[in-house]
């Protein structure tokens, strides 16, 4: 009896884990199609940004910053680099209850970006271009890169 319960358990957590893979993928593959572009690369500058509006005014603020990150590749969009071959994005550095699950970037970090135009109204003041990664899914390790070209392609 005690085996079949044991037998039991494998195949349930098996399917559970298949499911929970098809759904994360899933939604990696909404957080994918709703981006404006998808790029690999590294982050060569990290600078708190001045400037923004309402930033500091509250607890809640987002702390602007703003990451340079050096393209090694263009996964989807059209992305404007500057001769350095350099992008910028933004990204809340606050740890705040309100902000703290968005990912934060730090020199020489690697991966791939999921790019969005921000709805945050003062950092559109501030760069009305202005690019976000906010989300978790919103940024994936270098490895994962057969796996979101797969779920483009898609």
């Amino acid at each position: 009896m005690k085996l079949g319960r044991l037998v039991l358990f494998v195949i349930f957590s098996a399917f559970s884990i298949s499911v929970f893979a098809q759904d994360s993928d899933a939604r990696l593959k909404e957080r994918l199609d709703g981006s404006w572009a998808v790029i690999t690369g590294k982050v060569v500058n990290v600078k708190k940004v001045t400037g923004v509006q309402g930033d500091g005014m509250s607890e809640h603020s987002p702390d602007w910053y703003c990451a340079e990150i050096k393209v090694g590749s263009v996964l989807k969009g059209m992305v404007r680099t500057t001769v350095r071959k350099t992008f910028k994005m933004y990204f809340p550095a606050s740890m705040d209850i309100t902000q703290f699950r968005h990912p934060k970037f730090k020199k020489g970090q690697e991966g791939i970006w999921l790019l969005r135009f921000t709805d945050d109204v003062n950092l559109k003041k501030y760069d009305v271009n202005a690019k976000v990664a906010l989300d978790p899914l919103d940024f994936q390790a270098v490895d994962q890169e057969s796996k979101i070209k797969d779920l483009l392609r898609k």
